[in-house]
């Protein structure tokens, strides 16, 4: 999950270099790109995904560390450390989505309504920077709970060893995380055509893919979950 994240952080960030270029010098200085609302729609989307990795990330490893503890009367503190480790990474998730949304619904407002670009600029230069260090204090979470991870694993082999019963199968977390990162993807889907379509009113935008996008990334992560016996 770590390197899927930084995978997506890697991509935003070539976006939002490529969107900023178009819209700074126009679509005329490099040609072969996109036009700037496609580009910054998309680097946006990505970013916004990658910050929902980060969030089903520490809900999935959370929530198993959690049934380790109680499931093996391990000591509560590794409980407690992942709480304050969402502590720690949340704010950051929450407000950079915040502000990545408002900056692509600022550029919507600046094409169709007449609002002056430099606020579009501002808003989005300021929503990329936060992105970027709210990504690094996600990725020192990250790492800190790794090393909870590591802590955990020798803690279940040494209990497995006292108490001479089979070390427990490592939890799937990563069907977890998957479930939830698809549910986050078909709202995000919405999202961008909710954008395109009303924000942006470009009416040509077709629904169908959309709409089936959309409803097949929530039924495959509910599916997911379901059959996880996981609650969204």
């Amino acid at each position: 999950m770590p390197l899927v994240i930084t995978l997506f952080a890697s991509a935003s960030l070539v976006g939002f270099v490529a969107a900023l270029g178009t819209g700074m010098f126009g679509a005329w200085l490099i040609p072969a790109l996109p036009n700037h609302q496609t580009l910054g729609t998309v680097a946006a989307l990505l970013a916004c995904s990658m910050h929902c990795a980060v969030f089903t990330y520490f809900l999935g490893t959370g929530m198993s560390i959690k049934d380790a503890v109680e499931t093996y009367d391990l000591d509560p503190a590794l409980a407690e450390e992942t709480r304050t480790l969402k502590k720690r990474s949340f704010p950051w998730v929450f407000n950079a989505i915040l502000l990545l949304l408002g900056a692509v619904v600022l550029g919507g407002f600046a094409m169709t309504r007449g609002l002056p670009p430099i606020v579009h600029g501002l808003g989005a230069g300021f929503a990329v920077v936060f992105s970027l260090f709210a990504f690094y204090k996600e990725l020192q979470a990250i790492r800190d709970n790794v090393k909870l991870l590591e802590t955990l694993k020798k803690n279940l082999t040494a209990k497995a060893a006292s108490a001479e019963w089979p070390m427990p199968s490592e939890a799937d977390i990563s069907r977890v995380d998957q479930g939830r990162a698809l549910v986050f993807l078909g709202f995000t889907v919405a999202f961008a055509f909710v954008y395109l379509k009303y924000i942006t009113r470009t009416p040509e935008t077709p629904l169908t893919p959309f709409a089936l996008a959309s409803v097949l990334a929530v039924s495959l992560g509910s599916m997911i979950l379901r059959t996880e016996g996981r609650s969204r």
